[in-house]
């Protein structure tokens, strides 16, 4: 996994890091899948993580983990992506749902597999989905729907939807990016969590 870079996001999130994604910059597919993530994280030690695993010719390893404030636990999602099926095996170890976006409005949820990592034997459970042109799969830490505003307010799950849905034909940088920029916008700056969303999509043409 590269080193992330700290970079100066202006003057209201001038404190925040802005890490890159962890698969080189000019490999962000492979095959029929576009994938790309986006992190940022608060002072302190601890966080998410992504990344991009090359698993052999036409497969895909995307992994997302909080470990910030687990303790002894640990949530992650991993998956794997095979090109030649468009198919999608995943463990969800007590991480949010991540939302798997039809090309024709439907959405799922990639529910848990296990609890919390470190909290209790692994069950091995490894659900498969096949993904069709124009699928989205938006994961992300619970930092993003955690955050709140000024009032209180939680950027919650439905925001977060509604957003993904509004961004979902964009390239998947932009949409990552993006839906990490309206939790800024939402928190005026406030730091509370680390930050990651990971976006990846089948091509439309399939």
């Amino acid at each position: 996994m590269k080193n992330p870079r700290t970079t100066d996001t202006g003057p209201v999130t001038a404190n925040w890091a802005l890490a890159p994604p962890a698969a080189d910059e000019s490999d962000r597919a492979v095959g029929s899948l576009e994938h790309f993530g986006c992190s940022m994280a608060t002072p302190g030690n601890g966080g998410d993580f992504h990344d991009f695993l090359e698993l052999g010719p036409g497969r895909r390893g995307i992994v997302l983990g909080d470990v910030s404030s687990e303790g002894i636990q640990a949530a992650w999602f991993a998956a794997e992506y095979v090109d030649a099926t468009r198919s999608l095996r995943y463990a969800n170890c007590g991480h949010y749902p991540p939302f798997l976006l039809h090309a024709d409005g439907a959405v799922d949820r990639l529910h848990a597999t296990a609890s919390f990592a470190g909290l209790s034997p692994w069950t091995r459970e490894t659900p498969e989905v096949r993904l069709g042109p124009g699928d989205v799969l938006v994961i992300f830490s619970d930092g993003v729907v955690e955050s709140v505003n000024r009032e209180g307010d939680r950027f919650g799950e439905h925001r977060l939807l509604t957003l993904s849905r509004a961004l979902r034909h964009r390239p998947m940088q932009a949409m990552a990016e993006g839906l990490v920029a309206c939790v800024r916008v939402f928190t005026e700056g406030i730091r509370h969590h680390h930050l990651t969303v990971v976006t990846a999509r089948v091509s439309p043409a399939g």
